[in-house]
């Protein structure tokens, strides 16, 4: 499979680890990870209407680590966009 698909014989094995018949943890993954970005999101929306539309991306990040979330800054400007 590996010489056929453009893909490393590494991922192939993880992402078989990752999956058995009957589950696919990689898309329970990126499942909690939209959780978690949906929830970031409502976070980045108060947080810039509080501020009247002023903040921008490092701005928020620092009212986000200030009340206590552990989130990337490139993950804030992801989200804002």
């Amino acid at each position: 499979i590996c010489r056929i698909l453009p893909i490393a014989p590494s991922t192939y094995y993880r992402t078989l680890d990752l999956c058995d018949e009957k589950h696919c943890f990689a898309r329970e993954h990126r499942a909690k990870r939209d959780l978690h970005d949906e929830h970031h999101a409502e976070q980045i929306k108060r947080i810039w209407k509080e501020s009247s539309g002023r903040y921008g991306v490092r701005k928020v990040w620092q009212q986000l680590k200030r009340e206590g979330y552990v989130i990337a800054r490139c993950t804030v400007a992801r989200l804002m966009q």
